[in-house]
């Protein structure tokens, strides 16, 4: 029996922990050592040094990785002590590599440094080095700290556009970043770091005259706001002048105390990566500090100084407690697995100890509840299963509490340091990438392929006007009122062959686009009759199993997307159909595809069916077996893989197995569709990039098409227009939404740098991270890993390529899993689906030799953590490349943002998409028209095969003599455009002119004339003229007419039956002798049209 009062054994587990960490709390003064010789016993004892100081408490760690270990585990265990002071991590900002900033950490830190400066109570995570480098001195940051209020006079947007840009805050047309600033007109946008949403601020003159915070991607308010914070940030802040640094150690004062975890790991670190200056101020800091508490976990680390107390830890480290169930065991490891934690439990609990089940969500909580409820010798252990976030187990003697973590119940290690609901932002690169830029090739819907040349302002009878320059054949012009800025879109030939210019009024653009309507139309015929058969076909029925699948989805760790929600929705009603599934889901790297393959394979596994899991490469299948053995730990799923990396009689033994039904999941290469595999009850396949396998392969899959379900996922984006072209005729989900945490990985282009290199390098391994090194010659790659050694001899490396032996590649690729690579010298073995969300940089040697799409997927390698990736493309000197090779080169920096798979598909002319989904036939058509018109094509096609109404092609036409599309009229007309005075970037303006035709009914016009209030300002008369001229075509496209046209003031609807008369059959005639005014009336005239 434990030595606990018995008083204190009666008590809740809480309680029982919270008398413990507050008895057991060190001294409140002087030096302290606790002797802990394991990390999963660091959280409670920080917990336990906290219960005995109030105030400012410093966390100082090692690096950024440790910071995030301190973080979480406080988390945990602070709400258990009733402690309400605030978290502040104090990220280390540096300059890396050419000058390159990480934003949110150069964010997060200006938002520390004004918490410091406030005084409040709160406790600072830190690293030894982010307490020591200098800074903004503590005065110098407060003086330049100010307040922005609703109703304050004084600030007109010039003035405080002055103020910010002397705060180093940079000037850009939108915001998407902290430090960021946009001024439109009596508008401006700023992201302060202090705030977790930027901020737009509308001015009356030199009056703030309301404040909304708004989200980046859709540039749109969604909230009030009265008051906020501006501060210094970026090199004013990180850089400061002679005279004003300091550390940050000044702002938290003298008598802070520190809290030191692993002092032994902070002077290695302090050795290997900083200087000797760094080591020797942290030695005095260490030695000045009133207050100091070491959590030692090396048992012979150094003691702080003579008078120091030295504490036990008061328990131990569950690691190992629970093994491993031995590989042979098979079906049998879980019921191995779950006998071993009940001897466990039931020596605990004849020892007196509270056995807590420590679960991260609800979903954990529930399926480990159903697991205690199924063993009914379990009840009388008296465990009890709460909400607590803690990583690893502990067993507290003293406390007479033992905390298991998910890696003891399930056998899987909790992903703590996630933030279980964060919002999600939504990804702009979804939508297509048809900007228009200086001299690329464009396509005009009825005179076809030109160059674009930008917009031009020109006279017309004495009227200036914004048009589009467009040169064709034999350097033919024409000049497009940007009003008509829908008729032209940036060509998409899905080739590398440079297109030829059309003649203007020429014959051979008609021809081609007569070819392109014909071969859409058989294709949507083909599609159409596929998809009957379909239908018609006998297929497996999947039941839900509601219980069993809300407690596996509770599970999930993160907040599911919209979009991911919806693709779950879909994928689980095709499946409870009887007729075979087969849909495609789309969506970028790492946006949670997997996660709705795991759902229906769930559900095939609960209504007894066997699923084949089907992968393009041997890493990726191993990846995806520890997913979904990982995610599946916690029920009676059996996972295997079959692929190269298993022997020959282990795939025998394990076919045999599948034979039986004695396996529910197995996850192979192209190896799964051999003939020797014989599943016993196959109902789902899930296919990950179909595109990959051959064309022996792609038929197998056709076969089984006609009798199982089937999910492929692809990360090769499908642009929108295709998408709704493709509406009915596939079942397509997409996933369009980036996790919140995730950040754009920051590319630099450079020449082959060794000096670069080693920085590149030490500083990944500085933050406890991983890198990828690319070399894509598998011939000279042993010498590549050989110069990268001499050049970095700190680092541990590791060479991987498709040319080794199955055991070399698995043994290199697990240890490099497993964090015992730091640098994996590699091919483009790793490009397809691998996630190592410790690999946060990828150096691309010779990046100039790879197409757009390649450096997209290999870029999309790193990154899949919230903390900054970086990819650096190492090229020859620049002068050596081909035009082709800098523009593609440009275009993947260019489009760093998440989910930029779509424009980049675009950009470099692959529409691997399209041809995934329509197949290789029609490419030719696609380069004739573009991709965009054949887009349209088709779903015109498809409308006229199922007789459904056409969807429009353009806006209905509307001629006035009251109305000008000039941007100033000398004739006393109406004016209708939208100035670059209003909306600057000619690009958005452009999107501006497509987005008004493209409305379908008046809700839309008002919603948009509400969004360019809210981003650009009060709306001009003749932005408001250009509405009510949209809300008539709307109107009038309703109601069924062709074409408006106002002569005078009589008005001559044209429609299929002829003009639109009165009952006394005469035409109709506007009261109105202005443009506006007979917009309004004819508004009024549609409306009662489409009535009748």
């Amino acid at each position: 029996m434990s030595d606990h009062p018995e008083s204190v054994s009666a008590l809740s587990w809480r309680q029982r922990l919270q008398a413990w960490l507050r008895a057991a709390a060190p001294p409140p003064a002087g030096r302290v050592r606790f002797a802990l010789h394991d990390d999963a016993l660091v959280p409670v004892t920080l917990a336990r040094c906290l219960a005995a100081w109030p105030g400012r408490v410093a966390v100082v760690v090692a690096d950024g990785q440790r910071a995030d270990m301190a973080l979480a585990g406080l988390r945990a265990y602070l709400p258990i002590l009733g402690d309400r002071r605030p978290l502040v991590l104090v990220p280390d900002v540096e300059a890396g590599p050419r000058g390159q900033w990480q934003p949110e950490n150069e964010a997060a830190r200006c938002a520390a440094l004004e918490a410091a400066c406030r005084g409040d109570d709160a406790i600072f995570v830190v690293t030894a080095q982010g307490l020591l480098s200098p800074t903004l001195a503590p005065k110098a940051f407060a003086a330049q700290v100010f307040s922005l209020r609703v109703g304050e006079d004084g600030w007109s947007p010039e003035r405080l556009a002055e103020r910010l840009v002397q705060l180093d805050y940079d000037n850009e047309f939108e915001v998407h970043s902290p430090g960021e600033f946009a001024r439109r007109g009596g508008i401006l946008d700023i992201f302060s770091p202090l705030h977790e949403a930027p901020v737009r601020l509308e001015f009356f003159g030199d009056q703030i005259e309301s404040m909304r915070s708004f989200v980046p991607d859709t540039q749109r308010s969604f909230g009030s706001l009265d008051e906020i914070r501006i501060a210094p940030r970026g090199a004013i802040v990180a850089e400061p002048a002679a005279g004003e640094a300091a550390a940050f150690l000044s702002y938290l004062g003298p008598t802070v105390p520190l809290l030191v975890c692993s002092p032994e790991e902070i002077a290695e670190h302090l050795q290997r990566f900083g200087d000797a200056e760094q080591s020797a101020a942290w030695a005095a800091a260490l030695g000045a500090a009133r207050h100091a508490v070491a959590l030692q976990t090396d048992p012979a680390g150094s003691p702080l100084g003579p008078d120091e107390v030295v504490l036990t830890a008061g328990g131990m480290s569950l690691d190992g407690e629970i093994g491993e169930a031995p590989a042979d065991l098979g079906d049998s490891a879980g019921q191995w697995r779950w006998q071993q934690l009940r001897d466990s439990l039931e020596h605990w609990q004849s020892q007196g100890h509270s056995l807590v089940a420590c679960c991260v969500g609800e979903g954990e909580a529930k399926r480990f509840q159903e697991m205690l409820d199924g063993d009914p010798a379990a009840g009388r252990y008296g465990v009890v299963v709460d909400l607590v976030p803690i990583e690893s187990g502990v067993l507290l003697s003293e406390a007479g509490v033992v905390l298991l973590s998910e890696h003891e119940l399930f056998g899987r290690r909790p992903d703590v340091r996630r933030r279980r609901r964060a919002a999600y932002r939504h990804d702009l690169a979804l939508q297509d990438g048809t900007d228009l830029d200086e001299g690329t090739y464009a396509v005009h819907a009825a005179q076809g392929i030109c160059l674009y040349h930008g917009i031009r302002h020109i006279e017309v009878s004495g009227q200036v006007q914004e048009v589009l320059d467009l040169e064709f054949d034999e350097e033919a012009r024409l000049y497009v009122p940007l009003e008509q800025a829908f008729l032209v879109s940036r060509y998409v030939g899905g080739t590398k062959a440079v297109p030829r210019l059309s003649r203007l009024g020429g014959s051979s653009w008609r021809s081609a686009r007569a070819g392109a309507e014909a071969a859409a139309t058989d294709l949507a015929a083909d599609l159409l009759r596929l998809e009957a058969r379909r239908r018609n076909a006998a297929g497996i029925a999947f039941q839900p199993v509601p219980d069993w699948e809300r407690s596996f989805a509770e599970a999930f760790p993160y907040t599911e997307t919209e979009d991911q929600t919806q693709s779950i929705r879909d994928v689980l009603a095709d499946m409870a159909k009887d007729e075979p599934m087969d849909r495609l889901l789309c969506g970028d790297v790492g946006y949670g595809k997997t996660e709705v393959a795991m759902r229906a394979a769930f559900r095939a596994v609960l209504n007894g069916r066997q699923v084949a899991v089907l992968v393009p490469t041997t890493v990726l299948a191993q990846q995806h077996y520890v997913t979904f053995r990982e995610r599946l730990a916690a029920y009676p799923v059996v996972i295997e893989v079959i692929s190269r990396f298993r022997t020959r009689g282990e795939q025998q033994r394990l076919l045999e197995r599948l034979a039986e039904g004695h396996i529910d999941v197995l996850i192979g290469t192209h190896r799964l569709l051999q003939s020797d595999v014989r599943f016993a009850n196959l109902g789902l396949v899930i296919v990950d990039e179909e595109q990959r396998f051959g064309v022996r392969h792609k038929q197998r899959l056709k076969e089984l098409r006609a009798s199982v379900d089937i999910l492929t996922m692809t990360a090769t984006p499908i642009p929108r227009t295709l998408y709704f072209s493709l509406a009915g005729l596939r079942h397509l989900s997409t996933i369009m939404t980036a996790p919140s945490e995730r950040l754009p990985v920051t590319t630099v282009i450079s020449p082959y740098d060794r000096d670069l290199i080693r920085q590149v390098v030490m500083r990944e391994l500085e933050r406890q991270g991983q890198v990828f090194f690319l070399h894509n010659r598998v011939q000279s790659i042993d010498r590549a890993a050989l110069a990268l050694r001499q050049l970095v001899p700190e680092a541990r490396l590791a060479v991987a390529h498709g040319q080794m032996s199955p055991a070399a590649l698995s043994a290199v690729m697990t240890r490099f899993l497993a964090g015992e690579v730091d640098v994996l010298v590699c091919t483009t073995i790793i490009e397809s689906g691998i996630d190592i969300p410790n690999a946060n940089t990828i150096i691309i040697d010779r990046a100039d030799r790879f197409g757009l799409a390649e450096l997209y997927q290999l870029r999309g390698r790193v990154g899949r953590y919230h903390r900054q990736a970086y990819a650096y493309l190492l090229l020859p000197p620049m002068g050596s490349l081909p035009t082709n090779a800098r523009q593609r080169l440009q275009a993947i920096r260019r489009y760093t943002h998440l989910g930029a798979g779509f424009k980049l598909a675009l950009r470099d002319l692959e529409i691997r998409g399209a041809g995934n989904i329509l197949g290789t036939e029609q490419s030719g058509h696609i380069a004739a028209v573009g991709f965009d018109l054949y887009c349209k094509l088709l779903q015109e096609a498809v409308a006229r095969l199922e007789q459904q109404p056409m969807p429009s092609r353009q806006p209905v036409p509307v001629e006035m003599e009251t109305l000008s599309f000039a941007l100033q009229d000398s004739r006393g007309r109406t004016v209708a455009a939208i100035p670059a005075a209003y909306v600057q970037d000619d690009a958005t303006r452009i999107a501006c002119y497509r987005r008004l035709a493209e409305l379908t009914d008046e809700d839309a016009v008002d919603a948009l004339a509400a969004e360019w209030r809210d981003r650009f300002g009060p709306l001009p008369t003749c932005v408001e003229a250009m509405l009510d001229l949209a809300r008539v075509q709307v109107l009038a496209r309703q109601a069924g007419v062709h074409r408006v046209v106002v002569r005078g003031r009589r008005v001559f609807m044209e429609s299929e039956r002829g003009l639109w008369r009165s009952s006394r059959g005469a035409l109709p005639e506007l009261q109105a002798a202005d443009g506006r005014g007979q917009l309004r009336e004819l508004q009024g005239l549609l409306r009662a049209r489409r009535a009748a």
